[in-house]
This record gives C-alpha cells, sequence and structure tokens, in this order.
C-alpha cells in the first residue's frame, strides 16, 4: 500500500477525524495481532468477538484506529462500509490496471494462476485466498502499491447484487467468467439469477475493454454476445471459442494440450483443469504475455490445497477436492475421473454440498443418481444432512445398496474406507468447505 494521510482515509470513509492528524497509513488490518507503526486498524464485528474490544492493543503497537467510538481516530457509524469506500477511493488513485475473476467455480485457482503467470514478468498484486466478499475485496486491494502494474481480484456472490457492488469498489479493467453452475443457488433461486449475476461483471467494464469468458457455457455464451462496446475472447474446447483448446491429453497425473497454436503442459489433472489455464493465459495475453511465456509458467504451478489435491496416506491413493462442491462440480469432477483414471475402483466420500436452499434434497438425489451411472464407482460414502437423499438416488438408479453407505464423523468415513480400499483403489474426497472432509486422513494414517 503507498502511504496515504490519515485525513484523506477520514475524508473517503465519511468519517470524523477525532485524531491522529498528519500521520501516513501504510496498512490496513482487521486483527490487531497485525497492527504495527502505520497501519489503520478497523473494528469489525466478527461472530465471536467485537473489533471495538482490541482498540488499546492496536493502539499501543502504534496503529491508528478507525470504528463506531469517540475513542477512535476516524469515527465512523459502519466501519465494513467505511473500510468499503476507503477501498473504493485508493483503488481510484492508483495506476494499476485491474483484472475481476468470477464464476460458480475456477475463480480462486484462475486468480493464482494469473498471479503466477505475471510475477514473471512485472509487479502483481493478488487476493490472499478466497477474499472475495465486500471485506476480502476491500482488504485485498490494500495490498495494490503504486509501482504495482496488474492486480488480480477474485470476486465472489451468494447474493444478488454483489458483483455490482464488488465492481465499484475495485474498477476492473478487463474480467473473466471460469462457469456458470448451481452454486448458491439456494440464495438465487435459479442458473437463470446466477447469470445475470456474474454478467454485473463485463457490464462494470468501460467501452472498449476486453473481457474473457467460458464459450463451452452456453447460456454465457450467448448472454456476453449480446452485450455491446466490449471486445470479446471466449475460451474453451468448443468450435464457439474464439480461443479453442486443442490436442488435450492426460497422463502420469499431468495435462497437455494447445492454445493458440502453443503447447502448453501443466502438473494437474482435468479438463477444468486445462480450461483455466486457457483463461488465465488469455487474460495474460492483454498485459503483453505470450502463450508461450504463460506456457512456460505454468509449467511450474502448483494448485491451491484441497484442489485435485494426489496422495498417497496409509497405503491407499487419494484424490482431495473438497476444497467445495456443488452440482456441477462434482458432475464435472467424477465424469473427468472416468476419462483420467478409468480402469480404476474409485470410492466416492461425498459431503454436503451448501447453500442449495430448497433445491439441496433434490440435488443431492440427482448426484447419487449421477454417481451410479459411472461404470468406476465401486462404493459411495456419503455425509451431511441430505446424505440420505444422495444414497437414496443412487440406490434408485441401481447402485448395489450394499455399496453404499452413510457416516456421521470422519473417523467413522475413515474406518470404512480403510475396511473396503482395495489394491487398485482410488479414495476421492469432495464436499462444501465446511465440511472439512480432508480431517478423514487424519485417521487414515
Amino acid at each position: 500500500m503507498r502511504p496515504v494521510p490519515l485525513e484523506q482515509i477520514a475524508e473517503w470513509a465519511g468519517g470524523c477525524l477525532r485524531g491522529g492528524g498528519g500521520r501516513a497509513i501504510t496498512s490496513v488490518v482487521k486483527d490487531s495481532r497485525q497492527a504495527v507503526e502505520g497501519s489503520l486498524f478497523v473494528c469489525l464485528k466478527g461472530e465471536n468477538t467485537d473489533g471495538h474490544l482490541y482498540i488499546e492493543e492496536a493502539r499501543k503497537r502504534g496503529a491508528a484506529i478507525m470504528g463506531r467510538s469517540s475513542s477512535a481516530d476516524i469515527d465512523v457509524d459502519f466501519p465494513e462500509e467505511a473500510l468499503a469506500a476507503i477501498a473504493a477511493g485508493y483503488r481510484n488513485s492508483l495506476p494499476a490496471l485491474i483484472t475481476g475473476v468470477t464464476g460458480s467455480c475456477g475463480k480462486t485457482t484462475v486468480t493464482r494462476m494469473i498471479e503466477h503467470i505475471l510475477s514473471g514478468f512485472l509487479n502483481v498484486a493478488a487476493s490472499p485466498a478466497s477474499y472475495n466478499n465486500k471485506l476480502g475485496v476491500s482488504l485485498s486491494i490494500f495490498n495494490i502499491g503504486s509501482e504495482t502494474k496488474a492486480g488480480i481480484l477474485e470476486l465472489g456472490s451468494n447474493h444478488s447484487g454483489e458483483i455490482e457492488d464488488l465492481c465499484k469498489i475495485a474498477r476492473p479493467w478487463t474480467g473473466v467468467i471460469t462457469f456458470i453452475g448451481d452454486a448458491h443457488i439456494g440464495n438465487f433461486g435459479s442458473r437463470a439469477a446466477i447469470l445475470e449475476e456474474k454478467l454485473a461483471l463485463p457490464l462494470s467494464l468501460a467501452p472498449g475493454s476486453s473481457f474473457i469468458y467460458n464459450a463451452d457455457i452456453e447460456d454465457l455464451r450467448k448472454s456476453v454476445r449480446s452485450l455491446n462496446g466490449l471486445d470479446l475472447i471466449g475460451y474453451g474446447f468448443s468450435e464457439n471459442a474464439d480461443l479453442r483448446i486443442e490436442n488435450y491429453k492426460a497422463i502420469e497425473g499431468k495435462s497437455s494440450f494447445s492454445l493458440g497454436g502453443e503447447p502448453f503442459f501443466i502438473g494437474n489433472l482435468g479438463a477444468h483443469n486445462v480450461l483455466n489455464s486457457a483463461a488465465a493465459a488469455t487474460v495474460a495475453t492483454l498485459y503483453g504475455i505470450s502463450f508461450k511465456s504463460s506456457a512456460a509458467r505454468l509449467e511450474s504451478f502448483t494448485l491451491p490445497p484441497q484442489r485435485m489435491q494426489e496422495f498417497t496416506a496409509g497405503g491407499i491413493d487419494f484424490i482431495d477436492d473438497s476444497y467445495n462442491s456443488n452440482p456441477s462440480a462434482l458432475k464435472n469432477l467424477f465424469s473427468e475421473l472416468l476419462k483420467i483414471h478409468p480402469q480404476r475402483n474409485i470410492i466416492a466420500v461425498l459431503g454436503q454440498m451448501n447453500e442449495l436452499g430448497k433445491y439441496s434434497s433434490e440435488l443431492h438425489r440427482e448426484a447419487g443418481e449421477f454417481l451410479a451411472g459411472l461404470k468406476n464407482i465401486s462404493y459411495i460414502l456419503a455425509g451431511g444432512v441430505d446424505s440420505s437423499s444422495l444414497i437414496e438416488g443412487a440406490i434408485a438408479a441401481g447402485f448395489p445398496g450394499d455399496r453404499v453407505f452413510k457416516f456421521e464423523s470422519h473417523k467413522e468415513a475413515a474406518e470404512i474406507i480403510k475396511e473396503y480400499a482395495l489394491e487398485n483403489t482410488l479414495v476421492v474426497l469432495k464436499a462444501s468447505r465446511r465440511e472439512g472432509l480432508e480431517k478423514i486422513i487424519g485417521y487414515i494414517k
């Protein structure tokens, strides 16, 4: 963060400056333990504590204070809204070219891939892992300095209007939509509403801006192509893509493909990661980075934790893809594994897919029906509120009842895995983040 006078911070926040005038702010924090000389400590209320309780601790560390308090240096009515206003003001003072990344899935990986590519050639700052709501985007913007050439911001949404609000803060120069699926459908009510929400990103761009999207998603492609005044670039496997992925192969835990006539080799399995790579490489071209250079950088890229993470524990092979889950992501994962590992006996270990609202039971049942139709699924283990619906769907679709198990704890799931994992078994973990499915591994080792 470039130094900003506290007086300017107070003006952006719309707050009352009560003290600390003449100071320069060089970082913004919400955790008093991170406060140092030059920090602005923002007092936020969370589920478990209230930042206002730590005003004196942060002040002793040399920080200026912003909160709803007469003892704060900047007194505001709504600290989180004030933080967003400061972020917007600060962003408007920066020369950095910002890319916004959104989508029902893949946005964190694409953000990391773009950062990895660009960091080899220019000064880049990116959102920390999943800092994609109003608070996270605001804090991410403060990581951008006056020398930063590119800012890569992940933009998430679990309710209507959120992407529009985030774009008002971030003011992106370009953007990418990675995928449209069922994530958060319980909040939005329909896939069409999810698509409409994501389209707030290209609609926020200045006329003449470039916009990148997954051309394999039909409703996304049609909607984006109806937009006027933007340079639209679609990537994907289909003939509808402007930049078509060709020659895709998955061999020994790695993937190869070509894009724009350039060969790519990535150390990650799955067509979805090939799409993620194509999205990142296409964004990089807007910053002047060639496909050849992006391909060279992506060879050394490693996925964030719990995303197609392959390892062996207790003599059993695992793929941990449990960072998050939704119906589309689940189907894509197991369809791809059928192609990559057609000879493996897969034990599918599935936790709850959250934020599906009134559709949750039905969508879990459909997931069970889908898995029952895959020839390399040998056992299904299901946990969570709607596990019974998933199991019922699998059995109704013809999956053997003696190969389906409901687990109530991570330990119980581990015991079932250890009993039924054979020499050629591959155990796949898939669930929403709060299910913590990776904890099963602790009972395997």
